[in-house]
């Protein structure tokens, strides 16, 4: 078999590890970037990274394992943003006093953003596999028409 044809079928399962991956573990992703993170702002870019990190090594990953291999990297990019921040803070080069946030949320709107994540994390839950891959393949900056030409639907399914 030629290996441009076998890139296919890898990309796909890969694809398809990822979307069931992160319907089904959301929401304790989410838990464990929090756990392990000074606010809130970060344990969102530690979940955002480490998915980023996933999709880069979902090919080569066995599907009963990723979950728990996602966990272990969610917990080690919250944990390297917390020592960045440690590092930052503790500096004696930086005053933060002498420093004001140009838009630093206030408690509201970091409670909205959170509601928001959460309520997105449950949302893909329910989502169906091949919505999923729909929503996946946008995401990626596909047109309704190619996603169409890569799955096979019609333009009103997709």
């Amino acid at each position: 078999m030629d290996d441009s044809q076998d890139e296919g079928p890898r990309t796909r399962a890969a694809e398809e590890l990822i979307l069931r991956t992160i319907a089904a573990h959301a929401d304790s992703l989410l838990r464990t970037a929090r756990r392990h993170s000074i606010c809130p702002d970060d344990a969102q870019d530690a979940y955002q990274r480490a998915i980023e990190i996933f999709m880069t090594h979902a090919q080569r990953l066995d599907a009963g394992r990723a979950a728990g291999w996602l966990h272990v990297v969610v917990k080690r990019e919250a944990q390297a943003i917390r020592r960045s921040r440690h590092k930052l803070l503790l500096s004696s080069e930086v005053d933060v006093d002498g420093h004001v946030a140009a838009s630093l949320p206030t408690p509201d709107e970091q409670l909205l953003r959170f509601d928001t994540i959460s309520r997105s994390a449950e949302a893909l839950k329910q989502l169906k596999p091949h919505e999923l891959r729909a929503l996946w393949l946008r995401a990626q900056g596909h047109s309704y028409s190619e996603i169409g030409a890569l799955t096979g639907w019609s333009y009103s399914n997709v």
